[in-house]
């Protein structure tokens, strides 16, 4: 209501390309207490981040992150008021009641989108009597006009037919053989071709430095430059050369062993079948979800097909069958994956324009 308010009035956010404030500006808003006299200093502070964007050795500012500090460090500051303290308060309160008001529990939610790049969301018309996943696309366009018109897709249908495929997978060893040993030959593929890429590019560069230093030597022997200068050139190459030399003898070492991967035999992958079968009739809906999060990265949805992506890591998911069953005496070790994919190629999720 707030945000079609503004829309209407024709007050629009400073930064926006769209040109409609969000319910999430406008909650930081509201939560501000500067608006209220209250401004506030040492609120965060700067670390650096457990899981980064980029996996770089060297990193110019390495506290890229902020943690924020219990409220007893913040340094407050009184500035002007521009809303009532009493009006403030009100405003976070009905913020602090709208929060997430789950009625349904939804098997795929979190993980199924829509072809037009957005999540789609459970809905449960009629008091929770038919539960859909429909397209978000009406709720971030609003109070705009919405660019999705894909139709919602059957809740009950969508996770029965989800639940009743990965049954199948899980439950027939034959299948997971299979996927088992392909994934192993396509990994062993993809390490050579990789390994291969990067020392390629190690030996180009070390190629590159010696032809450097070669002229170096030719200008010296042609008296272009003194001795001394030859030294001062010579030796950042020369460690330059010595470092990448090392690194590329590492290459051809590891090479080797990042090849050798843990795979389970068949034996194992039967077991997993059979615990499997002894535990699936019996799972409550967090083991279900449990199982579905650790399996399913996600499902591309239309009103007539479920294009599921995903892999299975058979030891967690043994251990989680185990659990499960409450026998632990035979847990086993299985440090594989059993991928899996849709039937048509071209099926990855769209991005969202």
């Amino acid at each position: 209501a707030v945000v079609r308010k503004l829309h209407e009035l024709g007050i629009k956010p400073r930064k926006s390309k769209r040109g409609v404030w969000n319910t999430s500006t406008l909650s930081t808003l509201f939560r501000n207490q500067t608006y209220i006299g209250k401004a506030h200093w040492g609120v965060s502070y700067a670390v650096e981040p457990e899981n980064p964007l980029k996996d770089v050795k060297y990193r110019k500012i390495k506290k890229t992150s902020r943690r924020i500090n219990p409220e007893e460090k913040w340094a407050t500051i009184k500035v002007e008021r521009i809303i009532d303290a009493s009006v403030g308060q009100r405003l976070r309160d009905n913020f602090a009641l709208m929060g997430r008001n789950k009625k349904n529990e939804y098997l795929l939610a979190g993980k199924i989108w829509c072809t037009c790049g957005r999540r789609r969301t459970g809905e449960g018309p009629q008091h929770g009597k038919h539960l859909y996943y429909r397209c978000s696309d009406r709720v971030y366009s609003a109070p705009l006009a919405r660019k999705c018109y894909e139709g919602g897709i059957n809740a009950r249908i969508s996770d029965q037919a989800v639940w009743d495929r990965l049954n199948k997978i899980i439950t027939t060893p034959e299948l997971m053989i299979k996927e088992a040993k392909k994934w192993q030959l396509n990994y062993k593929t993809t390490q050579i071709n990789k390994e291969a890429v990067d020392i390629e590019s190690t030996k180009q560069e070390i190629s590159k430095l010696k032809n450097r230093a070669d002229k170096y030597t030719n200008a010296y022997s042609e008296e272009v430059i003194t001795i001394q200068q030859l030294k001062n050139y010579l030796t950042p190459l020369q460690e330059r050369i010595s470092s990448l030399e090392k690194i590329l003898e590492r290459g051809y070492s590891q090479q080797k062993s990042k090849l050798e991967i843990v795979a389970p035999n068949d034996q194992e992958i039967k077991l997993l079948a059979d615990k499997a079968l002894e535990v699936w009739k019996n799972l409550s809906f967090t083991a279900k979800k449990d199982i579905i999060r650790q399996a399913v990265t996600r499902i591309v949805s239309t009103q007539t097909e479920l294009q599921v992506h995903g892999f299975l890591n058979l030891g967690e998911l043994y251990e989680l069958f185990s659990l499960n069953n409450e026998d632990n005496t035979d847990k086993i070790k299985l440090n594989s994956h059993v991928k899996y994919f849709p039937k048509y190629r071209h099926s990855w999720l769209t991005e969202c324009r």
